[in-house]
């Protein structure tokens, strides 16, 4: 488990984590506190001297969270790696679910959806109704929603619930350090390549704490993008037609106070004419079916996110393409 927002999110996913578990559960946690809080390390201080759980603290400067996950599995002892965020609440024993899952020695890597929890505000609400949407997130729309049990690919997965086994984890030379974010998608896709196998399971779900604010929520989606960004340019062979939908409304939003002084001026407001009937729609489309009205915030949550994407990608790829040797760099 990785920490570095705050004592309270840190508290809320162990002791969450710890009651989901039953007793008697052979496992060990790792917390890794990225940077030097002085809250969060007396926190973990006082909670590797209560004797829970077997526990080790890793304190490290204030890293990538790649390089930082990398230096929590260097203090592990487990031949199975279940990695885990400081936003997450366990709500199922995930721990005994894993371990139930690798007992079949086919199986190389498993996680599953993260769900927005019960409670939570109405831009976290929209947000996560907007990232399980085919419109806010297209394939990736299955990591935030409740997953079958079967076979599954890098748009599944996501790294805030994620088990891998330490062996092939180790054998890529863990996350690439220098990623933004991504880091996950990267090695997935090289456990792919190798013949490994992915798997969802539903008993691995988690709730996962969305961003509370305009500006938390841009700057997360902007960090995805960059993280894409990264992970194109380190894994070309990744590449998909749909990954430059988000950089293209980027720059068509960019350019439309230009392309508006060409007549007709229709043409130009077309696509966003259409872009913004897609949000009207699916946002009341939302609200109806769950019966919650904080889902109409999604008319204004999907070009938040699509926008700020697209920002992140189109910087990163342009201060980063010549930069690539930086991110093949890398060790667990």
């Amino acid at each position: 488990m990785i920490g570095h927002r705050s004592v309270k999110l840190l508290s809320r996913a162990i002791f969450s984590l710890l009651q989901a578990s039953p007793p008697g559960q052979s496992w060990e946690l790792v917390l890794v506190v990225n940077g030097s809080d002085p809250g969060v390390q007396e926190w973990a201080s006082e909670l590797l001297h209560s004797n829970r759980v077997p526990m080790s603290v890793v304190q490290v400067s204030e890293r990538r969270p790649g390089a930082a996950r990398n230096a929590g599995v260097s203090a592990s002892r487990a031949p199975l790696l279940f990695f885990l965020d400081d936003d997450i609440e366990c709500f199922q024993d995930i721990v005994g679910a894993a371990l139930d899952l690798f007992r079949d020695q086919g199986l190389d890597v498993a996680g599953g959806a993260n769900l927005t929890p019960p409670g939570s505000g109405t831009l976290e609400r929209a947000t996560g109704g907007v990232m399980a949407s085919w419109f806010g997130a297209a394939s990736m729309r299955r990591r935030y929603r409740v997953s079958r049990e079967g076979f599954e690919d890098e748009h599944g997965l996501i790294l805030c619930n994620l088990a891998v086994r330490k062996s092939l984890f180790l054998a890529q030379k863990g996350f690439a350090s220098q990623m933004i974010s991504n880091e996950e998608n990267v090695l997935l896709q090289r456990l792919a390549a190798s013949g490994a196998r992915l798997w969802t399971s539903p008993r691995l779900a988690v709730f996962h704490r969305r961003r509370a604010t305009w500006a938390g929520l841009c700057s997360q989606a902007a960090k995805y993008g960059a993280g894409r960004a990264q992970n194109l340019l380190l894994v070309p062979q990744s590449w998909k037609p749909l990954y430059l939908a988000p950089p293209l409304f980027f720059l068509y939003l960019i350019l439309l106070p230009l392309l508006l002084r060409i007549e007709p001026r229709s043409v130009a407001l077309a696509p966003l004419g259409l872009y913004s009937m897609f949000a009207l729609l699916l946002s009341m489309a939302r609200a109806l079916v769950e019966r919650d009205p904080a889902q109409l915030a999604g008319m204004a949550v999907y070009p938040c996110v699509h926008f700020s994407y697209g920002l992140g990608f189109a910087r990163t790829i342009l201060g980063w393409v010549g930069r690539r040797e930086e991110l093949r760099e890398h060790t667990a």
